[in-house]
Protein backbone atom coordinates (compact mmCIF):
# COMPACT_ATOMS: atom_id res chain seq x y z
CA UNK A 1 0.00 0.00 0.00
CA UNK A 2 1.22 3.49 -0.83
CA UNK A 3 1.95 5.74 2.14
CA UNK A 4 0.44 9.24 1.54
CA UNK A 5 3.25 10.86 3.57
CA UNK A 6 5.83 9.54 1.08
CA UNK A 7 3.80 10.91 -1.82
CA UNK A 8 3.70 14.38 -0.27
CA UNK A 9 7.47 14.36 0.36
CA UNK A 10 8.12 13.69 -3.33
CA UNK A 11 5.80 16.40 -4.66
CA UNK A 12 6.89 19.94 -5.49
CA UNK A 13 6.08 22.39 -2.69
CA UNK A 14 3.07 24.01 -4.37
CA UNK A 15 1.52 20.62 -5.25
CA UNK A 16 2.17 19.32 -1.74
CA UNK A 17 0.37 22.37 -0.32
CA UNK A 18 -2.54 21.85 -2.71
CA UNK A 19 -2.73 18.17 -1.69
CA UNK A 20 -2.66 19.13 2.00
CA UNK A 21 -5.42 21.72 1.43
CA UNK A 22 -7.59 19.13 -0.31
CA UNK A 23 -6.99 16.65 2.53
CA UNK A 24 -7.94 19.31 5.09
CA UNK A 25 -11.08 20.28 3.15
CA UNK A 26 -12.09 16.61 2.96
CA UNK A 27 -11.53 16.11 6.70
CA UNK A 28 -13.51 19.27 7.45
CA UNK A 29 -16.41 18.09 5.29
CA UNK A 30 -16.41 14.71 7.05
CA UNK A 31 -16.33 16.40 10.47
CA UNK A 32 -19.18 18.74 9.50
CA UNK A 33 -21.23 15.73 8.46
CA UNK A 34 -20.52 13.98 11.77
CA UNK A 35 -21.34 16.95 13.99
CA UNK A 36 -24.44 17.88 12.00
CA UNK A 37 -26.01 14.44 12.24
CA UNK A 38 -25.04 13.34 15.75
CA UNK A 39 -25.46 15.39 18.92
CA UNK A 40 -22.67 13.68 20.89
CA UNK A 41 -20.17 14.26 18.06
CA UNK A 42 -21.19 17.93 18.10
CA UNK A 43 -20.54 18.13 21.85
CA UNK A 44 -17.15 16.45 21.48
CA UNK A 45 -16.21 18.86 18.70
CA UNK A 46 -17.29 21.96 20.62
CA UNK A 47 -15.98 20.81 24.01
CA UNK A 48 -12.64 19.01 23.43
CA UNK A 49 -12.09 18.34 27.16
CA UNK A 50 -15.49 16.61 27.45
CA UNK A 51 -15.39 13.22 29.21
CA UNK A 52 -18.09 10.91 27.88
CA UNK A 53 -20.20 8.62 30.07
CA UNK A 54 -22.98 6.13 29.40
CA UNK A 55 -25.59 8.67 30.48
CA UNK A 56 -24.26 11.10 27.84
CA UNK A 57 -24.73 8.45 25.15
CA UNK A 58 -28.30 7.82 26.35
CA UNK A 59 -29.36 11.47 26.39
CA UNK A 60 -27.55 12.09 23.10
CA UNK A 61 -29.60 9.37 21.43
CA UNK A 62 -32.79 10.98 22.74
CA UNK A 63 -31.66 14.38 21.41
CA UNK A 64 -30.95 12.76 18.01
CA UNK A 65 -34.46 11.26 18.07
CA UNK A 66 -35.88 14.67 18.95
CA UNK A 67 -34.04 16.32 16.05
CA UNK A 68 -35.21 13.63 13.62
CA UNK A 69 -38.83 14.02 14.71
CA UNK A 70 -39.07 10.50 16.16
CA UNK A 71 -40.18 12.09 19.44
CA UNK A 72 -41.60 15.56 20.05
CA UNK A 73 -41.38 15.86 23.83
CA UNK A 74 -38.59 14.99 26.21
CA UNK A 75 -38.17 15.35 29.95
CA UNK A 76 -34.54 15.27 31.04
CA UNK A 77 -34.21 13.91 34.56
CA UNK A 78 -30.59 13.65 35.69
CA UNK A 79 -28.83 14.18 39.01
CA UNK A 80 -27.00 17.46 39.59
CA UNK A 81 -23.62 17.89 37.87
CA UNK A 82 -24.28 15.36 35.09
CA UNK A 83 -24.18 17.99 32.25
CA UNK A 84 -27.96 18.30 32.08
CA UNK A 85 -27.83 22.11 31.77
CA UNK A 86 -24.87 22.21 29.42
CA UNK A 87 -26.50 19.68 27.10
CA UNK A 88 -30.14 20.82 27.20
CA UNK A 89 -29.65 24.59 27.59
CA UNK A 90 -26.51 25.34 25.60
CA UNK A 91 -25.49 22.57 23.23
CA UNK A 92 -28.92 21.32 22.14
CA UNK A 93 -30.24 24.74 20.99
CA UNK A 94 -26.94 25.50 19.22
CA UNK A 95 -26.95 22.11 17.48
CA UNK A 96 -30.63 22.30 16.52
CA UNK A 97 -30.29 25.85 15.11
CA UNK A 98 -27.16 24.78 13.25
CA UNK A 99 -29.13 21.94 11.67
CA UNK A 100 -32.13 24.15 10.88
CA UNK A 101 -31.62 27.94 11.12
CA UNK A 102 -35.40 28.49 10.81
CA UNK A 103 -35.76 27.20 14.39
CA UNK A 104 -34.27 30.48 15.58
CA UNK A 105 -37.61 32.15 15.01
CA UNK A 106 -40.26 31.68 17.66
CA UNK A 107 -43.84 30.66 16.93
CA UNK A 108 -45.00 34.22 16.42
CA UNK A 109 -42.06 35.13 14.18
CA UNK A 110 -40.11 37.14 16.76
CA UNK A 111 -36.40 36.40 16.89
CA UNK A 112 -35.35 33.98 19.67
CA UNK A 113 -35.64 35.28 23.21
CA UNK A 114 -38.16 34.79 25.95
CA UNK A 115 -40.15 37.96 25.36
CA UNK A 116 -43.90 38.05 25.64
CA UNK A 117 -44.26 36.39 22.26
CA UNK A 118 -41.66 33.88 23.51
CA UNK A 119 -41.22 30.25 22.78
CA UNK A 120 -38.15 30.30 20.54
CA UNK A 121 -35.36 27.77 20.86
CA UNK A 122 -33.13 28.89 23.72
CA UNK A 123 -33.69 31.98 25.77
CA UNK A 124 -30.07 32.73 26.65
CA UNK A 125 -27.19 33.57 24.36
CA UNK A 126 -25.67 30.37 23.05
CA UNK A 127 -22.32 29.62 24.61
CA UNK A 128 -19.99 26.72 25.10
CA UNK A 129 -18.99 25.86 28.66
CA UNK A 130 -15.27 26.56 28.57
CA UNK A 131 -13.29 25.29 31.53
CA UNK A 132 -16.06 22.95 32.65
CA UNK A 133 -14.87 19.43 33.47
CA UNK A 134 -16.76 16.42 32.22
CA UNK A 135 -18.51 14.33 34.84
CA UNK A 136 -19.00 10.60 34.97
CA UNK A 137 -21.43 8.56 36.96
CA UNK A 138 -24.82 6.98 36.63
CA UNK A 139 -28.26 7.47 38.12
CA UNK A 140 -29.81 9.11 35.06
CA UNK A 141 -33.14 8.37 33.54
CA UNK A 142 -34.18 9.30 30.04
Amino acid sequence: MIDPKNIIKNLPENEAQEYADLELADELKNMQNLVTHDFLNFVKYMWPAFIEGKHHQDISQKFNDLAEGKINRLIVNMPPRHTKSEFASYFLPAWMIGKNPNLKKSRDGAEGGSGEGGGGVGTRPLATPRGVRGRGGTGCSV
